[in-house]
């Protein structure tokens, strides 16, 4: 990822505000969560090898083992899924929270330069995109990773060759998983572009709803309305286009012609009687933890530099403020106010109040009446 701003470094930091425990539990029973992918497999070739020697005792024993393995990993899964959910739910309060904080803060001159529209699509369909692809795939990264690993050391214990094997042609689709990841983020990008027009237009035409109805515009309206819902969707149609294409190279092709390699390589070995056909069957169950990261960090990747861009959209939106005029006051009102021929107005030349006089006693309230909106 590129360099964060200081503006957008607050924001990745109010992911973690009163919630680094969340994320801590949640990492640490994401790891947990490894080693049972791993022994399910090993418990798989120790029944078939069980079945091809005909030991009774030892299938039993297999039995009994395999009944405390899913009744663990049933339970670390739990734990995990409640963990990243209590973290996301606290990050993105936290998120929130923060954007419309530093956009209250805004001038009235700087608000009322800019498209409200904009911030719509930050807080609604940009806040979507943060949580699932910078939130939720950040531990699955580190899921897929640390699996890689233990796949690899796994299946060298069991054969050097047939991991060898294994790993040049899971290397296949990595090549075309990284070209076309870059792709996605610049896709990414301009969903959210559409998203902020589309929103925008949308409440140009409801605001303007009465006036469309008085000039008979409605065809108008509708064809505005139309123009910018199917830009948003095309745009959305593009990066999901791109996005199962990623997966359909990377993933299904490849998987299909690792599985089939590993498994007629690894029955050549086990008939020269270097192996056991136990070892195949891990080895073929063990190649979708060794496809899966290949295939799917550098998507997840692409995704989240791509949520990490909206994080930075909004920071510089929220960031952009009118010079602050005046000086801060005592806030003690030791005597009244008078105001004497004063007039005011938000843009220059288009005076609001004109040489309004008055005089507000200490200590006394005062009520200041006029038109709703006024």
């Amino acid at each position: 990822m590129t360099s964060i701003t200081p503006a957008a470094r607050e924001y990745f930091r109010a992911f973690f505000d009163h919630n680094r425990a969340r994320f801590a539990a949640a990492l640490a029973l994401t790891v947990l969560d490894i080693p049972s992918a791993l022994i399910g497999s090993w418990l798989l070739g120790e029944i078939i090898d069980v079945i091809a020697a005909g030991d009774l005792g030892r299938l039993q024993a297999l039995l009994a083992l395999c009944a405390v393995f899913m009744v663990a990993s049933f339970a670390i899964s739990v734990g995990m899924y409640r963990a990243k959910s209590d973290f996301v739910f606290r990050a993105l309060v936290s998120y929130k929270s923060l954007a419309f904080r530093r956009l209250s803060e805004k001038s009235i001159r700087a608000f009322s330069r800019e498209n409200t529209g904009s911030y719509l699509s930050l807080l609604t369909n940009d806040v979507a995109s943060v949580e699932e692809g910078y939130l939720k795939r950040s531990f699955l990264l580190v899921y897929h990773a640390l699996l890689f690993v233990g796949t690899l050391a796994m299946m060298l214990f069991y054969s050097v060759p047939l991991t060898l094997a294994a790993v040049a042609l899971s290397l296949l689709p990595l090549a075309a998983s990284v070209l076309m990841g870059r792709e996605l983020a610049v896709r990414e990008r301009a969903v959210s572009d559409r998203n902020e027009a589309f929103v925008s237009e949308l409440r140009d035409l409801l605001a303007g709803f009465s006036v469309i109805k008085s000039f008979k515009a409605e065809a108008q309206a509708r064809g505005l309305f139309d123009a910018a819902s199917g830009a948003a969707e095309e745009a959305k149609r593009a990066r999901y286009w791109w996005d199962c294409l990623i997966t359909a190279v990377s993933g299904d092709l490849c998987s299909v012609l690792l599985q089939f390699g590993v498994f007629f390589i690894g029955a050549w070995l086990a008939i020269d009687g270097q192996i056991t056909a136990g070892t195949v069957l891990i080895f073929v169950n063990l190649c979708n933890y060794l496809m899966q990261p290949i295939s799917i960090v550098p998507q997840y990747w692409a995704s989240r530099r791509a949520a990490a861009g909206l994080v930075e959209k909004l920071a510089a939106a929220t960031r952009e403020n009118a010079e602050r005029a005046g000086e801060r006051i005592d806030p003690r009102l030791e005597r009244g106010i008078e105001v004497s021929g004063v007039s005011f107005g938000y843009e220059p030349g288009a005076p609001v109040l004109r040489d309004v006089s008055l005089e507000l006693a200490a200590g006394r309230s005062y009520a200041v009446v006029g038109a709703s909106g006024s």
